[in-house]
């Protein structure tokens, strides 16, 4: 996805209009962002730091090719844009808790069964004491 195209969609997923977006950039006229949008000028890295901030994005997304995103993260989005901006310290210090919270050693820490084989192997994390002897199978 070009620049163009990156700009359109994060200018929709605002919901604002060609025009809306180029008032709050400052430009006298809509015709810049269609220009930009169809790739027939590009904006300078001024011009990108102007669009991302009327947009409230990263201006990191309007550069970068293969920056994406869920649709359940545009809503979330979406949603964060609507809070009061009392409300939106909130919900980033939740996001930190929760991220915060989660448990440093990501390995697997209970008995993993191979399907078909019918021995359980014990993860290397647990002590030995817990690990039970598999009884030996014949063919």
């Amino acid at each position: 996805m070009g620049f163009g195209k990156r700009i359109k969609a994060a200018r929709k997923a605002a919901e604002l209009s060609q025009e809306d977006l180029a008032s709050k950039c400052g430009y006298a006229q809509q015709a810049s962002i269609s220009h930009y949008e169809n790739e027939r000028r590009e904006p300078t890295l001024e011009d990108f730091d102007k669009i991302a901030k009327a947009l409230n994005v990263p201006v990191v997304t309007l550069l970068v090719a293969d920056v994406s995103s869920t649709q359940d993260e545009e809503t979330l989005i979406k949603q964060y844009r609507l809070l009061e901006d009392s409300q939106r310290p909130l919900v980033t210090a939740y996001i930190r808790a929760l991220l915060d919270s989660k448990p440093k050693n990501t390995g697997p820490t209970e008995p993993m069964a191979l399907k078909g084989i019918g021995k359980t192997f014990v993860s290397a994390n647990e002590p030995k004491q817990q690990r039970a002897k598999q009884p030996s199978q014949k063919d």
